[in-house]
């Protein structure tokens, strides 16, 4: 698909890749790739984009970035397959908090932070989970930091979930207020989101009892209650 959107040979896209990202191709190194990497490795090829405008660089430009999305994984029908939010950012659900989730379609945890295509936006309350958006990571093709992109995308969020984060990535979505959490496996997005459910109501651990702002005083006493999970 890649190769088709720049107008060259499968051949050459293959060449390129595997002198960008190396072997064995997978998505973890495909998210790695960027425009810049892409121009380079085709210039290396001597592979040659055609264009048909006033304006090539440009041309070349919007392809290359298509392309990169494209590798990334995106398809130009992913709006059409992906489900359409249940509630409202404006209207939150009382008492309730914000959960960013790095899942590709909205069903499993399947995505690393660092290459999450999109993250669902959900708002959970002790009684009720809602979707409230769709966050797509395709434009961090134009970022110079395409963590930093991501980590900007859920800024008002209280809790992530996703597959994987590193150490200095967690750090850059903790300092937004974001508290990351790994899952193991590929879990359904509603069994994480019913378990947390369940932790809001029967004895939330302390960094989710300060997302759901309660108070540092009664968060205190619960935890010297043993009413409170130490972390």
């Amino acid at each position: 698909m890649a190769a088709h959107v720049l107008g060259i040979e499968p051949r050459a896209m293959l060449l390129t890749l595997f002198d960008a990202v190396g072997l064995p191709f997978s998505k973890a190194r495909f998210t790695m790739l960027t425009v810049s990497d892409l121009r380079e490795g085709l210039e290396k090829q001597h592979v040659a984009i055609p264009t048909s405008s006033e304006t090539p660089e440009k041309e070349q430009l919007l392809k290359l970035k298509h392309a990169v999305r494209c590798i990334w994984g995106y398809k130009d029908d992913d709006r059409q397959r992906l489900p359409e939010p249940t509630g409202r950012l404006d209207s939150p659900l009382p008492g309730s908090i914000r959960v960013a989730v790095a899942t590709s379609t909205g069903k499993q945890v399947d995505e690393r932070f660092g290459g999450a295509l999109r993250f669902f936006v959900y708002q959970v309350s002790k009684e009720e989970t809602q979707l409230v958006d769709v966050r797509s990571a395709a434009e961090a093709v134009d970022s110079e930091d395409a963590i930093d992109f991501r980590a900007q995308l859920i800024p008002d969020c209280q809790v992530l979930y996703t597959q994987a984060i590193g150490g200095h990535v967690a750090a850059k979505v903790i300092q937004r207020g974001v508290y990351p959490l790994t899952v193991d496996s590929r879990p359904k997005v509603d069994e994480v989101l019913d378990r947390l459910q369940q932790k809001m109501q029967d004895n939330p651990p302390p960094w989710l009892a300060k997302a759901m702002d309660i108070p540092l005083d009664d968060r205190i006493r619960f935890q010297d209650q043993g009413v409170l999970e130490p972390l």
